[in-house]
């Protein structure tokens, strides 16, 4: 039964473009987020901003594999970096606003893309089952 439950897992990512799409923008939000507050625009020398990524990465090895699981605790998560754009489009000087509204495009990229990603890989489960 665990041997079949890997084979699907293994199925679900390579079958959905979404997962992949959700893989792709969460590696970029990780290495933008770094960039951002390390060198593009720090908010002051020596600031730990850059953090704020960190609970991402525990989520790449699961999306890698396109497990439900970390797709739904990705959808949970997401909703503090795209209050952190809203928060910094909104209030951050003028100079840093397209870097807020980068932050913000691919937050709410990754929120879609996931959403999309359990939806499809939940159908295609019900399928299998024969429920659907």
């Amino acid at each position: 039964m665990q041997k079949l439950q890997a084979n699907s897992r293994k199925l679900h990512f390579s079958t959905c473009i979404w997962a992949r799409f959700c893989l792709l923008s969460v590696t970029l939000m990780i290495l933008f987020g770094f960039l951002w507050e390390v060198k593009l625009y720090p908010l002051r020398d020596g600031s730990l901003l850059w953090l704020k990524v960190l609970p991402l990465i525990p989520l790449l090895p699961g999306l890698f594999q396109g497990q439900l699981r970390s797709l739904q605790w990705l959808t949970l998560i997401i909703w503090f970096f795209i209050t952190e754009g809203i928060v910094r489009v909104t209030s951050d000087p003028a100079e840093n606003f397209i870097w807020s509204c980068i932050w913000l495009g691919l937050a709410v990229t990754t929120l879609i893309s996931a959403m999309a990603a359990v939806r499809k890989i939940r159908l295609s489960t019900l399928h299998e089952q024969k429920i659907i």
